[in-house]
């Protein structure tokens, strides 16, 4: 697939004028193995002619932030997916509620021209309904804010992992500073 694209950007890229070479594409290693490359570069000397005599140039291994973008697109899609759950159970939770506040309304209007048995049994029905209701309610809120930890929880293990990296490649001392998350929510200055 990237081999086209590589050849046909290197040979616009030699091609006569003052074309920039610069392109991400999968390389396949001696391993078999496929890596993500990012090479960027110029001619900068040209005969005569115009034909190439000297280029320059970068290539980088992108690999892990090809594998970053491709996990946080993940996460992004089951979040999403998780929201629409959730907006959903929402959605159906609150129609139950605007039901049962109008069959509450209605039993206040009808209550006088019924019979005691009869309303009676509807306020039963009605307290048995806001119950199961008030249930669900809170089963949903148990499940959001459960779900929200488990994201954190997710984020703050990933963000342990890069500073580990970069501990472990650092030269000289690494400063590590703790502040609350709740801090970043309210505004306030970070350090």
């Amino acid at each position: 697939d990237d081999l086209a694209t590589f050849n046909q950007r290197v040979t616009a890229a030699l091609a006569p004028g003052d074309l920039m070479f610069d392109l991400e594409y999968r390389f396949a290693g001696r391993d078999g193995q496929y890596q993500w490359l990012h090479t960027k570069g110029r001619v900068i000397q040209r005969d005569a002619d115009g034909a190439p005599l000297l280029a320059v140039g970068t290539t980088t291994n992108v690999q892990a932030r090809k594998e970053a973008e491709a996990r946080a697109k993940k996460d992004a899609e089951e979040r999403a997916k998780r929201e629409a759950e959730f907006k959903k159970r929402e959605g159906e939770l609150n129609d139950t509620g605007t039901k049962l506040r109008a069959d509450m309304d209605k039993l206040d209007k009808e209550g006088p021209t019924l019979s005691e048995a009869e309303r009676t049994r509807r306020q039963r029905d009605l307290s048995e309904q806001q119950r199961d209701f008030e249930r669900k309610r809170r089963e949903l809120m148990e499940d959001l804010n459960t779900r929200k930890n488990e994201e954190l929880a997710a984020v703050t293990e990933r963000a342990s992992k890069v500073i580990k990296q970069i501990v472990e490649k650092a030269d000289g001392p690494v400063i590590t500073l703790r502040m609350p998350l709740s801090l970043l929510d309210k505004g306030q200055p970070t350090p």
